[in-house]
């Protein structure tokens, strides 16, 4: 298993983008949906409230930083990738 906070990370980023809707959803690769689903903390509880902006809620830096890499791959423009990489 990989380590303990990334294993969260990836629980945090699969309840997450669970509300993407189903068109963005589907932008991400399947091995990498499955890739967090077989190497999340099965043990970890966490909930995110659709209703609150993200930036409010206790998402870690680490599934933070998934999340952007998430965003910078598969939705961004390329305008927006220049400024994701500043």
């Amino acid at each position: 298993m990989l380590d303990n906070k990334y294993a969260k990370a990836y629980t945090e980023v699969l309840e997450i983008i669970k509300y993407f809707p189903e068109e963005e959803y589907n932008k991400i690769p399947k091995e990498k949906i499955e890739f967090y689903k077989n190497n999340k903390d099965k043990d970890y509880k966490f909930i995110i409230d659709p209703r609150i902006d993200l930036s409010k809620q206790n998402v870690s830096k680490e599934a933070s930083a998934i999340i952007v890499t998430i965003f910078k791959d598969y939705f961004a423009s390329e305008e927006q990738k220049k400024k994701v990489l500043i």
